[in-house]
């Protein structure tokens, strides 16, 4: 028998669906439950909604670096988390060939939070050296007199003094 289980699917309404788990594997239990000692070593491949949803976060950070204009667009909030998390994470496991990649998710993520790791320090770098060409292009600017430094004492001839608008709470005396 081979090592790789080939999985069947009914065909209805609602789309293509695991017809029946092979007797020789066992469901992986929901996020946070331990496995114990006996467990099976090999598990029914299959998507977790929080890897999903961290895909969805980092397509969302993509987007927002290539297309954003205000601050926060494109970028998924916990709302739009609980709207699109739990049925994307039903139809990847519905399909074979998205459930067989399942097993590949870690390094999917590795490999998408660093592509967005590295586009953002690129968008970064090439912004700071925008800016400093911008800074030299424009030149010294204009200096609107020299201001005391708190080492250099004030001079009360210097000061200008301000009307009390208010006599009865005056609270300079």
């Amino acid at each position: 028998m081979s090592d790789t289980v080939e999985l069947d699917y009914i065909e209805e309404d609602a789309g293509p669906g695991i017809a029946e788990i092979p007797s020789d594997l066992e469901l992986r239990g929901t996020p946070g439950e331990e496995q114990g000692a006996d467990a099976p070593a090999e598990a029914l491949p299959g998507w977790e909604q929080e890897t999903i949803e961290q895909f969805l976060r980092g397509t969302g950070a993509g987007l927002h670096m290539l297309a954003g204009k205000a601050e926060r667009d494109w970028l998924m909030t916990e709302k739009d988390l609980e709207r699109i998390g739990p049925p994307l994470t039903r139809i990847a496991n519905r399909y074979e060939a998205v459930v067989k990649l399942s097993p590949m998710a870690d390094p999917l993520l590795v490999a998408h939070g660093m592509a967005l790791y590295g586009w953002r320090s690129a968008l970064e770098a090439k912004r700071a050296q925008r800016d400093a060409e911008e800074a030299e292009l424009a030149g010294p600017g204009y200096d609107h007199g020299a201001t005391p430094t708190p080492d250099e004492p004030l001079d009360p001839a210097d000061l200008v003094e301000q009307p009390n608008y208010f006599p009865e709470g005056d609270s300079r005396a």
